[in-house]
């Protein structure tokens, strides 16, 4: 990505520090979308986009940006200026682990200079992340650090963009100066021009066999180029866009890229990965694809994208998703706010290539330099003792007609009973054995009418039991049943954990 480019986002994304995150919810799905949700990170199943969960939940504190799964499909990397006001760096969580899974993050780099951070890139066996580091210099670099966060200093492959991961996560390809160029993921070696690779944005195929890329053309513009790793003379395909924009499938099999026609007719095409049987997608009128590249379904029958409608921008941005060979019509999954970008869709490693063409290079993850650090992504909820039982514990969106939400919530404790034994039972108290820690119902989830394309908070009330607990514990892990009811859809039955502190008088909670 040009830097041109890169600070046109940056300088979008600073317009919007001050607004409110949108907080939305549901339950972990099989098949989910990560994305942009304007200053947060959510996940949507295509087959409930109505139900969404919100992933980084901080409530503004922190622009949460550029969601990618990690090629199993149990992490999400992203870029992060958590805690607010600080300088980016790349956060990986595991939405579906045991415990926090949705509230704790490890920090994977860790500048503080201001450095711009972009472009973050799983290596296909998910030990590493490449990434790009732009300086007021303007002069931007592929670096990698180790995804579980132990990486102290990243290493620094070569001054370049748009970094792409060899299948065996060996090498490293990357344009610079309109040349693409292949290293050693470790740095490592010396850098080699790709013969017949004079362009920009390469992608190396899931399987090994070819490097997508834009092919410089007249008028300042790029069209598509396939060719294999080793360079050659590259199959071109007309785009005449000013990003190519290109995504392999997961298989390797076909290539999807952006082609502007008509003059600013912008439009998706797939092509197979000799450039054959390319075939136009199907058009929404006045929806205009806008970068980044599209995200293809794991068995390669859809592709998801970002978009907005010709005269609205920059007001509004939406999530799409369309078939890939051509048939059907483009699916909203989300729209209306801004910023709701950067769709991924989850990879099935069941349907990944199984065989591919090593690349060679440095396979091994860094060496461990540190500990990771984890750090609390999500803002945490505070009671004050007082009259008012009810507590914001989540915020959901609803994408369909009308969504009716309701619930409650449990936590695993022992009440203690509160009776002050007499002098002489002091010492019988003393030997009865504590009751068993349960579950029990701490809150009930106040019901909720949500309108098509709103947001609103949810509240729970305290249950008795649920205050007693609180003043006992000073916290309390509650795990929230959450019912979505919305019509014309399966009814959604979420789960999401929430963390309740006694907020003291005087003390501030610190995140982490």
């Amino acid at each position: 990505m040009h830097s041109s480019w890169r600070t046109f986002l940056i300088a979008a994304l600073a317009t919007i520090a001050t607004l409110a995150a949108i907080g939305v919810s549901s339950a972990l799905a099989a098949n989910e979308i990560a994305y942009d949700c304007k200053l947060d990170i959510c996940l949507l199943d295509p087959a409930n986009p109505s139900a969404v969960t919100n992933l980084t939940d901080n409530e503004g504190t922190s622009i949460d940006e550029k969601p990618a799964w990690s090629p199993d499909g149990k992490k999400v990397a992203f870029i992060s200026n958590f805690p607010a006001g600080s300088t980016k760096n790349i956060f990986v969580m595991e939405p579906g682990a045991a415990g926090q899974g949705i509230n704790i993050a490890t920090q994977v780099t860790h500048f503080t200079l201001g450095e711009l951070i972009q472009e973050a890139v799983w290596s296909p066996d998910g030990t590493r992340i490449a990434f790009v580091v732009g300086n007021h210099l303007g002069s931007d670099q592929v670096e990698v650090a180790n995804s579980d966060g132990t990486t102290a200093t990243p290493v620094t492959v070569d001054h370049g963009d748009d970094p792409t991961w060899a299948p065996d996560s060996g090498k490293i390809a990357y344009d610079y100066q309109e040349q693409i160029y292949v290293k050693n993921a470790d740095g490592s070696g010396t850098a080699a021009p790709t013969p017949g690779a004079t362009g920009q944005e390469p992608v190396w195929s899931p399987d090994g066999a070819h490097i997508a890329f834009g092919v410089k053309a007249p008028f300042s513009v790029f069209d598509l180029g396939i060719l294999p790793p080793s360079g050659g003379t590259p199959v071109t395909l007309t785009a005449g866009s000013q990003f190519i924009f290109a995504s392999w499938s997961r298989s390797g099999a076909q290539v999807a890229y952006e082609q502007v026609s008509g003059g600013d007719n912008i439009h998706w095409r797939i092509a197979n990965a000799d450039g054959s049987a390319d075939h136009e997608l199907v058009r929404m009128q006045n929806l205009k694809p806008d970068g980044p590249a599209p995200s293809w379904s794991p068995d390669g029958s859809r592709i998801v994208f970002q978009g907005y409608y010709y005269g609205s921008e920059p007001g509004t941005n939406g999530v799409y998703m369309q078939n890939t060979d051509g048939s059907g019509s483009i699916t909203t999954l989300v729209e209306g706010e801004k910023y709701f970008t950067s769709p991924d869709w989850k990879p099935n490693p069941a349907l990944a290539p199984q065989q591919f063409i090593p690349a060679g290079g440095a396979t091994s993850p860094l060496p461990t330099t540190q500990k990771p650090k984890t750090v609390w992504i999500t803002k945490r909820i505070p009671w004050t003792p007082g009259p008012d039982l009810t507590i914001i514990v989540l915020s959901v969106g609803c994408g369909g007609p009308v969504c009716n939400a309701g619930g409650q919530g449990t936590s695993k404790g022992a009440i203690a009973a509160g009776i002050r034994p007499r002098p002489g039972l002091v010492a019988a108290a003393a030997k009865a054995k504590p009751k068993k820690p349960h579950q029990v119902v701490v809150g009930k989830l106040v019901k909720t009418t949500i309108r098509h394309g709103q947001t609103r908070p949810i509240k729970m009330k305290l249950t008795a039991a649920g205050v007693k607990l609180l003043k006992q514990l000073g916290k309390l892990a509650i795990d929230i049943e959450l019912t979505i009811a919305s019509p014309g859809q399966p009814t959604v039955v979420e789960q999401h954990k929430v963390n309740v502190f006694v907020k003291k008088a005087g003390k501030k909670h610190k995140h982490g």
